[in-house]
């Protein structure tokens, strides 16, 4: 089964994630996340979780999920990161900043390193949505191998 994390947030905390936040703060946000994969990998042996860049905000939570699973990190140059946040509609991380290019390259640069953790990289820059999923599902095979 496939898992996006922050759905599984926003179905235990019966509500969204900018409401979450807004009402109760990140470190209420980082417990659901725990609650959500804690359940994820007691209920299935096999799964594959989406989870967003920001779980590498809590260490413990990020072991977790790499002790727990194969992980892959999808990364894009802040550019095409950016266009691709704003087609989604969400523009929570940055809001109306003049400054937000710049604070995402701040923000991607200083998780680099946690990032560079995970199992395998994929730079989904400059490539069409095919290309990125023939390109994940080898990753993923040889991982399981």
């Amino acid at each position: 089964p496939f898992f996006e994390m922050s759905k599984e947030v926003e179905r235990l905390y019966g509500g969204d994630i900018a409401t979450l936040i807004e009402l109760n703060g990140q470190p209420a946000l980082r417990r659901y996340e725990e609650q959500a994969l804690n359940a994820i990998c007691k209920s299935h042996r096999s799964a594959v979780i989406a989870a967003s860049g920001a779980i590498v905000a809590d260490a413990a939570l990020f072991d977790q999920l790499l002790r727990s699973a194969h992980t892959i990190w999808l990364q894009a140059s802040p550019e095409d990161h950016m266009g691709r946040v704003i087609e989604q509609g969400d523009l929570r991380p940055m809001g109306n900043s003049r400054n937000a290019m710049d604070d995402l390259r701040a923000i991607l640069a200083s998780r680099a390193a946690d990032y560079s953790r995970a199992d395998a990289t994929l730079d989904t820059s400059a490539q069409v949505f095919g290309q990125t999923l023939d390109r994940l599902e080898e990753i993923a095979r040889t991982l399981l191998t």
